[in-house]
């Protein structure tokens, strides 16, 4: 009977410890993001149960707060300006800053469609004059965020990835026919 009381006591105690130590953002919220302009931008993320989250924009000094809900997890809209950056967002609680810099703000264009959309300048079926692109794709304000393929039966709060910014380096992954519609537009923007 004393094992049994023991395993209780335990698994009591693992409840009633925080499920975070500290706030936690989804990948898409990090370095060298862009956000759209002029609009009400939803972010979100997880702390400790009750915890309250300060988001500081650079754009503005303009101070957001919100306690995490009981499942904790927070959300909150912020407003964004006309194009411009680099920004910064800054993320606070009572022992976690976050501090997401090279932060653009501008047009967000989701690319997705059929297995042709994945076509880099590396791939066989990619882009004619590869080489040449690759070389001059010097286009610091745009600005990738690629989501592996997988399969979810609800949606997802978070996903794998990271912010690219258009280099050389980088470009060569980009999908190709996402790059060339960015490079349009960004030259279409003067």
């Amino acid at each position: 009977m004393k094992s049994k009381f023991f395993i209780v006591a335990f698994l009591l105690t693992l409840a009633c410890q925080p499920l975070w130590a500290q706030i936690e953002l989804p990948n898409i919220f990090s370095n060298n993001m862009v956000l759209q302009r002029n609009e009400k931008v939803l972010l979100w993320g997880w702390g400790n149960t009750g915890e309250e989250v300060t988001v500081i924009t650079s754009w503005d000094n303009k101070e957001y707060r919100v306690k995490t809900t009981i499942n904790a997890k927070w959300n909150l809209e912020i407003n964004t300006p006309e194009a411009g950056g680099p920004y910064e967002i800054n993320f606070k609680s009572n022992d976690t800053e976050i501090v997401l810099k090279n932060i653009m703000i501008g047009e967000v264009w989701l690319a997705s469609g059929q297995s042709n959309m994945q076509w880099s300048a590396t791939t066989d079926k990619g882009i004619d004059n590869a080489e040449e692109e690759i070389k001059n794709a010097n286009y610091p304000n745009i600005r990738f965020f690629t989501i592996a393929r997988r399969t979810s039966g609800f949606p997802q709060e978070n996903v794998p990835g990271t912010w690219e910014v258009c280099a050389p380096e980088t470009m060569k992954d980009f999908s190709a026919v996402a790059y060339f519609f960015c490079k349009k537009v960004t030259r279409g923007i003067k």
